[in-house]
């Protein structure tokens, strides 16, 4: 009985040990830094799904809000959080090289969905970034915008179709079937219906729900995953099922042998993919070019139908969820601001009275104050909360401060964003920040909804397009209010990795052609 007593007490010492044999770590390198607690180091908010990481982190930081570099730990490793924005161009952009992935990107080979652009670093990051690169330009955007348009016609069906029954409409449901539509027309080149089909009963919108689960079981996942990567996979865990990957490689194998049946061109994703796998191999410059007076380098790396597909379903997932939820908020701030909403139905009314023709690209860039309300909006509720590296390349600070290669790094995206050092009244809905008049107060490293950098998301422009098209197609026939007795504060829901309120956004639909209300 004394042996099993005996191994016991070694067992739990060494589990103790192995959690705080790290917790020296910014000690000795004489950082301000939080004393860390067993196993959840200053993290524990997140780790028990109390808040989001984005909140996490921020209330770390407003107990230093004036040092550059804050140590903290992630569980048992140390992180280090990055508030200062010359640090944080350093961070993203000026020394990207040593900071290039995040933050499980030495795990992706473990897990078939996570070989992607989101989550690669070093060559493999740069050659899928530099390939696909292409399809995000310009001209490839404004080509797709037919498309959008269509679906901003069906989004009008299916608004009039459901007004009738009920003013009260769950806008985060209607928006993630809108971009569920425009996302797949414009890239896989199918139409899912989604604004003319059941939700329940559609199978895009239960992928996508499967993409972005928020039960507590994905909940511990996520966190799982993210603080103790090794241990999760070690134990033979994934984040993402099979059932998503089957699901698009069939969508994908289906479209790519009617195109070659038909000998069709719809310069979309299927079309580029098409042409990679046709290929073989992807080319480009190694990454470690980007160090100074290093010898140019040329790589290529093999490529197959599943390392294509996990890329479509990144760029999928992140079309239709980011864009969805943003659009949410964008109705939710406006419906709560009768004024500021009355500036957006003048300058939609202004410029539908100049276009006969209906919908066109030009909204994208001829109706500045909604665009402004949707940068206001991804300043309150940016999509991620935390942008995440990891130390590529041991590197040290300019204030001297070193880290080792495999630490994490957190950029306080939130907290920068509601920070009253960077934007007065920051929990105010402020447009006019990003007017032309005000916009260069903003710092470029301060507001950062889309990140920084060389891994600026890939398909911004076109979020913006489907967001920019969608929301004059609403503002067009409807005003919106919050409905009686709903709370003006949203919560976030814990359990996401990007952002989402943790309950449905619904509001009231007027029409502006009616005095009913």
């Amino acid at each position: 009985m004394m042996d099993v007593y005996f191994t016991i007490m070694v067992i739990i010492v060494v589990i103790y040990y192995l959690s705080q044999r790290k917790f020296n770590y910014w000690k000795v390198r004489n950082l301000k830094y939080l004393s860390p607690m067993p196993f959840v180091g200053n993290y524990s908010a997140y780790i028990f799904q109390k808040k989001t990481l984005g909140e996490t982190v921020q209330s770390i930081c407003q107990k230093w809000p004036n040092e550059p570099l804050i140590g903290a730990f992630y569980g048992t490793e140390p992180v280090l959080i990055v508030q200062d924005p010359e640090y944080i161009k350093l961070v993203t952009t000026t020394d990207f090289y040593y900071f290039n992935g995040r933050e499980v990107s030495d795990y992706i080979h473990k897990e078939t969905l996570s070989r992607n652009i989101f989550f690669a670093n070093g060559n493999w990051w740069n050659l899928f970034r530099k390939n696909l690169s292409p399809f995000f330009t310009s001209i490839n955007i404004k080509r797709m915008f037919p498309l959008i348009a269509n679906h901003c016609k069906s989004l009008d069906k299916l608004l009039e179709t459901e007004t009738q029954v009920s003013k009260d409409l769950d806008v985060s449901s209607l928006m993630m079937r809108y971009t569920l539509d425009c996302i797949c027309s414009s890239t896989l080149g199918i139409d899912p219906t989604a604004l003319s089909t059941t939700p329940s009963n559609h199978p895009f919108v239960h992928v996508g729900r499967m993409i972005f689960s928020t039960s507590t079981y994905r909940g511990i996942q996520t966190v799982f995953r993210a603080v103790w990567p090794n241990i999760f996979y070690g134990l033979g865990f994934k984040m993402f099922p099979n059932d998503i990957t089957d699901f698009f490689l069939s969508v994908i194998k289906k479209q790519l042998q009617e195109r070659e049946d038909e000998r069709q061109n719809r310069h979309d994703l299927i079309d580029f993919v098409a042409k990679l796998q046709k290929e073989e191999y992807i080319t480009g410059d190694s990454i470690h070019n980007l160090l100074k007076n290093s010898a140019p380098e040329k790589i290529k790396m093999k490529i197959d139908d599943v390392l294509l597909v996990t890329q479509v379903v990144s760029i999928f997932a992140a079309g239709f969820e980011t864009s969805a939820t943003t659009m949410s908020f964008v109705l939710f701030e406006l419906a709560k601001n009768p004024e500021i909403q009355q500036r957006v139905l003048d300058e939609i009314d202004q410029y539908n009275a100049t276009k006969q023709g209906g919908l066109n690209y030009t909204c994208i860039t001829e109706l500045p104050y909604l665009y402004q309300c949707i940068q206001e909006t991804l300043r309150l509720y940016p999509s991620l909360q935390v942008v995440t590296r990891e130390v590529f390349k041991s590197y040290r600070f300019p204030n001297g401060v070193q880290v080792d290669r495999g630490v994490r790094v957190h950029i306080p995206v939130l907290h920068m964003h509601r920070n009253p050092k960077h934007f007065k009244d920051p929990h105010v809905f402020n447009p006019d920040r990003f007017s032309p008049e005000q916009k260069h107060t903003v710092s470029d490293y301060v507001f950062m909804p889309f990140g920084k950098g060389p891994r600026l998301c890939i398909g911004s422009r076109f979020g913006k397009m489907q967001m920019m098209a969608g929301l004059v197609s609403i503002f067009t026939k409807y005003r919106l209010e919050l409905l009686t007795g709903a709370s003006t504060e949203v919560q976030f829901e814990p359990r996401s990795m990007p952002t989402q309120p943790k309950k449905a956004l619904h509001l009231k639909f007027i029409s502006r052609n009616s005095t009913f209300n």
